[in-house]
């Protein structure tokens, strides 16, 4: 049977990431500051910093796609949580 990878998100991996996955990780943690809270933008923001920080400490990925994935996570973080902004004030 195959093993199972360890896939516990732990504090250790965010202390191992390389610096440049702290520019991501912030820009995820003034996501809901710019929506002014709200539960969407906060869940969507922890999603992005939770897998921005596994994409950066991933062994098997060269550096440039590791860089472009976690700004794609961030990019796409945005955009879902303005998508849902925007919907939900149509809506009102």
């Amino acid at each position: 049977m195959a093993e199972k990878k360890n896939s516990k998100f732990t504090w250790e991996m965010v202390k191992k990431s390389p610096w440049w996955t702290w520019l991501f990780i912030v820009a995820c943690i003034i996501l809901p500051i710019t929506t002014i809270g709200g539960a969407i933008p906060v869940v969507v923001a922890l999603l992005g910093i939770i897998l921005c920080v596994r994409v950066s400490s991933s062994t098997t990925m060269k550096i440039q796609i590791k860089l472009f994935s976690c700004f794609g996570i961030t990019a796409a973080a945005w955009g879902l949580a303005y998508i849902f902004i925007w919907a939900t004030s149509e809506l009102l």
